[in-house]
């Protein structure tokens, strides 16, 4: 069947979930360590969790990725690479990565380690693909905001595996391409810190208040026909702040459909769409396709999760709540309290409930019964099921094996007062052990070495497993079998214990990537260069020559530099292919990038000057390293970063560096339909502007307060456009005085 080629991948944000995606069909999961991955907020994996699931994968035929798909700050670059040697160790089958500076690392110091483009990469389209895969990325996932027909036409030039999102929730920007959570709390969503802004409520300009950025769930459960027409290789189940119920569900539910006959297909879609409802999930929508594709994305009648209706509280108890069930609770239920005033409600978990005053494990629909709990509630109020309990699955983990046994070599001393013995495997502590035994000459059949080497082989563990040993005794002794046999038995309980203790080992990291990471660059000869975009207020310094700076669709005869887009859709590339060429034929040389499908076009001409430019920036040395190589002569540094992590980078750099010194910038930029017309203001003031482009289709959000750093020594400066509704308003150092996390 066509589905069996096609993989079925799921989210996992701990080690149980893991299991749970795995048993219930998924052909691989992807989840991430406590640090450095796009998902910090969930649960995250043990290197030692995190081995025992790469084995169970692997056993099981399946696979494991490993998510390091968030940007990291030159501060913290050499306790990344001591993370990835320890990952690159385990041997997980690839790395989904963010960071140019990541990939980088990944593809020259641990080639072993495959590598898969994030959605935060931000490729939307073919040359964005063929760019990545000339990176050294072995697949790509793509944007989440593409209809069905954008996927088939880049799946038909992508020289690497395409992965697509089938299910979960949406974020209303382009991915990458959001500095929302950044700007509002200086928690990055690019660093695993979304606090998710875009599920707030807002006023509009009409004062209307609604969720107007809150998206749908996606749910390909319908399309996955036409899906694997595309000739897509992954299918991505989205969640790894979800539960063990929401991924088994879910992951069964694609599974069923995925595996049906043809004549069967319409009975499987029905009965796991009964599945996915036990989920709990938002207002579902379906794959972006057709005519107006994103216009349904948003719906701004709600703020998100809100669950299914379970029960109604009828009046307090001294131990909670007494309710009458709509639908069957069971023990271990996720519940949430919606009051009837409609205000933000509580979340508990079901952990006793009673019925007629006995304690009982579920109370089925048409019962009342108490729950326990100490949130406060009215007479009233809703009760909605938001997650469901699933068997317990601590006891398979703690029985789980190690991914790889641990290689031991082993040396034994045999002499008349008893046993020593020295155990080492790389990245642990040798472990010493001895045994006092008198042992007497041999009368007959003395002690063999090679019947020590026998016994002492055999650890009798799937953790440990001797890869050398050597053994050295004095000659003639003679050796109970009974003793030789308890001596091991002792040797090797005790040396499981010790290295179990140190959890996996330490992968290697090659000394050239510290030298890399510790490397100070000298400064650049070339003075720092100021560029003024069309539109913006800032004026030259006296005696200082700007450059001057158009987008693409706008140059005139002053153009100096032209600014490129950072979005084009895959119907547009011949469009934006010819006007790079009119623009070099016009003389224009000096190219401003922002996302990389560019330079699929850029490649082909000769003596041009290339700068990165937001969203297309860099918080480490090693990102900007991988740009130099790539052929930019300037980089722009992220605007989101602090001064401190600022003053760490521009020492390392080995081009010059720039900063987006002042302007308009925009923290959001969606595909979907934005139902506000002009201005967007939260619960606490703060008015975002709206602006949309009729050439991409897209929405842009704007900050009221225009960007304003203070000035830096021996960097250069972009001056970008102002709007119009800003002139003159407040300014913001966005990052800059506080640390970003």
């Amino acid at each position: 069947m066509v589905s069996a080629k096609i993989e079925l991948l799921s989210p996992a944000g701990s080690i149980s979930t893991a299991i749970c995606a795995l048993d219930a069909g998924a052909d691989a999961v992807y989840g991430g360590v406590a640090d450095f991955n796009a998902r910090k907020r969930s649960e995250n994996f043990t290197f030692e969790e995190l081995s025992k699931c790469i084995c169970y994968a692997h056993s099981c035929g399946k696979k494991f990725y490993i998510a390091l798909n968030t940007m990291i700050k030159e501060q913290e670059l050499a306790n990344f690479a001591r993370i990835l040697a320890k990952i690159a160790a385990l041997k997980p089958d690839a790395a989904i990565v963010q960071d140019l500076g990541v990939l980088r690392m990944v593809r020259k110091y641990f080639p072993d380690l495959p590598i898969h483009a994030s959605t935060q990469m931000a490729l939307h389209n073919s040359a964005g693909v063929r760019v990545a895969a000339a990176m050294g990325v072995g697949r790509v996932i793509l944007e989440r905001q593409l209809s069905i027909e954008e996927i088939s036409a880049i799946v038909k030039k992508s020289p690497v595996e395409i992965e697509v999102f089938v299910h979960g929730a949406l974020c209303p920007s382009l991915s990458g391409i959001c500095l929302m959570s950044s700007w509002i709390s200086g928690q990055s969503g690019n660093r695993g810190l979304c606090k998710q802004p875009c599920r707030r409520a807002f006023r509009d300009s009409s004062g209307k208040t609604a969720f107007h950025l809150s998206c749908r769930d996606l749910c390909a459960i319908d399309d996955l026909d036409l899906l694997m027409q595309t000739g897509v290789r992954s299918l991505k189940i989205e969640g790894r702040l979800r539960k063990n119920d929401y991924v088994h569900y879910t992951v069964s539910a694609y599974r069923l459909v995925l595996d049906s006959k043809p004549a069967e297909r319409s009975e499987a879609i029905k009965e796991a769409k009964e599945m996915l409802a036990l989920t709990c999930p938002r207002s579902l929508a379906s794959p972006p396709k057709g005519e107006a594709p994103f216009h349904s994305m948003i719906e701004s009648g709600k703020s998100g999760n809100v669950g299914i209706p379970v029960a109604k509280i009828e009046k307090m108890h001294r131990r909670g709540f007494e309710v009458y069930c709509l639908k069957k609770i069971h023990l271990g239920d996720r519940l949430r309290i919606q009051p009837a005033s409609n205000a933000k409600g509580s979340i508990f978990t079901a952990r006793e409930i009673f019925i007629d005053g006995k304690s009982a494990v579920e109370s089925p629909p048409g019962r009342r019964c108490v729950l326990d709990s100490e949130r406060s509630a009215s007479p009233g109020d809703m009760i909605f099921k938001i997650g469901e309990s699933l068997p317990d699955l601590e006891k398979k983990i703690a029985r789980l094996p190690l991914r790889h046994p641990l290689g031991i070599e082993l040396s034994v001393e045999i002499n008349e007062g008893g046993f020593a013995a020295k155990a080492d495997s790389k990245g642990f502590e040798s472990f010493r052990w001895t045994r006092d035994v008198l042992l007497e000459p041999a009368r007959s059949n003395p002690v063999r070495k090679e019947q020590i080497e026998e016994d002492f082989m055999a650890t009798r563990t799937q953790f440990l497993q001797v890869s050398k040993i050597t053994v050295a005794m004095k000659e003639g002794l003679f050796l109970p079998t009974s003793v030789l046999k308890e001596s091991r038995r002792q040797f090797w309980e005790c040396a499981t214990v010790h290295f179990k203790q140190g959890g996996v080992p330490d992968g290697e990291v090659p000394a050239k990537l510290f030298s890399e990471i510790e490397s100070i660059r000298p400064r650049s000869d070339e003075a720092p260069e100021i560029t003024v975009e069309s539109g913006a207020e800032e004026i030259v310094p006296h005696g200082k020559t700007g450059i001057k700076a158009d987008g693409l669709f706008r140059i005139n005869p002053d153009t100096d530099e032209v600014i490129l887009p950072f979005f084009c859709s895959e119907k547009n590339l011949p469009e934006l292919e010819s006007a790079i060429d009119l623009a070099f034929q016009r003389g224009v040389r000096r190219f401003r990038v922002r996302s990389l499908f560019a330079l699929f076009f850029l490649k082909k001409y000769k003596g041009i000057r290339m700068a990165s430019a937001y969203p297309l920036c860099s918080m480490n040395s090693f990102s900007i390293a991988e740009l130099k190589e790539l052929g930019f002569s300037k980089v722009q540094i992220s605007p989101e970063l602090d001064e401190k992590s600022i003053s760490d980078l521009i020492g390392k750099s080995p081009v010059p560096l720039e900063i987006f010194a002042s302007g308009s910038i925009p923290i959001l930029v969606t595909r979907a339909h934005v139902s506000a017309d002009s201005f967007l203001r939260d619960e606490f003031g703060a008015l975002f502007h709206l602006s949309r482009q009729q050439k991409d289709g897209l929405t842009l959000l704007y900050p009221c307060e225009t960007i304003k750093f203070p000035s830096l020594d021996g960097v250069s400066k972009f001056h970008g456009t102002i709007l119009e509704n800003q002139s003159g308003k407040k300014t913001s150092a966005f990052n800059f005085s506080r640390t970003l996390e």
